[in-house]
């Protein structure tokens, strides 16, 4: 065989599943009467028009025992592991499906999320038992400080639930960024909501392969998490929203710096308030800076990310379209050469 033909069945094959990624289901409507077990209804297709029970039902066997235990973990109809398997070859096709109103395509979004989080917390304690079993940090605090240490500490040791906290921050950017995106044009933010679950699954998906079957903990390695999960978001986003490549990109990377540096402001509003607690005398002016100039630096980089987006330099001039950005910048660095002065 030639390296030719060969290129072109690979060429060929790949064409098949794109195709298949775009568009893998087929519906066929049954053509035979049916009368309904549940209303007593007789129909043409697969479900009774009148109390909607299926054309299929059948007599109980044990087939029938099976799926009723697999229905409890999500593994009867519309089975969990079958929208997990279309979630990992065809992620963003899939969100876009669920998020245009078919939703019998999926299993229940957040009901997997719950269920592959428990059983990504219950693998994790069999495989790695030891590392489970470390002692919880004695707190030093008291009251609403206690609380807060208490529940870091605890995301702190279920990386899956700390990954889940941190995409639910990506719901707003997400929204702002791809809005106006050819495939899902003014998606709202419930829909948004509903789009990080799932990539949350997605992403708690590759840190099961990672930590578990490769025995990798992603958590000790920055600069290898940071990428991966980039590139998993651009993966994600590029199917579902439909720019090209270069357009998902810009947008996805404003989208993951932005969310990194409001989370990097959380941390700074910890520190401060753990400080106060312990009655520490801290800097009031450099904190407040750094609690400001976070959510500043946050807007600028959104606003331009919508600047390029909208083309408005364009539509308005230049100036009218930077002159917000560059007026927000100004007055960062007012503030923090204030804040050296009185320093």
């Amino acid at each position: 065989m030639k390296f030719s033909d060969i290129t072109q069945s690979f060429a060929r094959a790949y064409r098949r599943f794109k195709l298949w990624q775009q568009k893998p289901f087929t519906y066929v409507s049954s053509s035979r009467w049916h009368t309904c077990h549940n209303c007593g209804n007789r129909f043409q297709g697969n479900f009774c028009p009148t109390c909607g029970q299926g054309a299929d039902v059948k007599p109980f066997t044990w087939s029938s025992v099976r799926d009723g235990l697999l229905d409890v973990w999500g593994m009867g109809s519309r089975s969990m592991p079958y929208s997990l398997w279309q979630l990992m070859w065809r992620p963003g096709y899939f969100i876009g499906d669920y998020i245009s109103g078919k939703r019998s395509v999926s299993f229940p979004p957040v009901k997997m999320l719950v269920v592959v989080s428990v059983f990504i917390t219950f693998a994790d304690f069999l495989i790695n038992p030891e590392s489970n079993a470390d002692p919880v940090p004695t707190s030093t605090h008291t009251g609403i400080m206690y609380l807060l240490e208490t529940a870091i500490n605890w995301i702190d040791r279920h990386e899956e639930w700390a990954t889940l906290l941190f995409m639910s921050m990506f719901i707003l950017p997400t929204w702002f960024l791809f809005r106006n995106s050819p495939r899902h044009w003014h998606h709202n933010i419930p829909q948004g909501f509903f789009i990080q679950v799932f990539t949350s699954i997605h992403m708690l998906l590759i840190i099961f392969v990672f930590a578990v079957l490769l025995d990798m903990d992603l958590s000790d390695s920055f600069l290898v998490t940071t990428p991966m999960f980039t590139a998993l978001l651009f993966y994600d986003y590029y199917q579902l929203f439909g720019y090209g490549l270069w357009g998902t990109l810009w947008r996805t990377f404003t989208a993951v710096l932005g969310t990194f540096i409001a989370a990097g402001n959380f941390g700074l509003l910890w520190e401060l308030l753990d400080a106060l607690d312990a009655g520490k005398n801290v800097g009031a002016y450099e904190y407040s800076f750094n609690l400001l100039l976070l959510p500043l630096m946050s807007f600028v980089i959104i606003a331009a990310g919508y600047i390029i987006d909208e083309r408005l330099w364009l539509k308005n001039g230049v100036w009218s379209a930077i002159k917000w950005p560059v007026i927000i910048v100004i007055t960062s660095l007012v503030l923090f050469a204030a804040t050296l002065i009185e320093l």
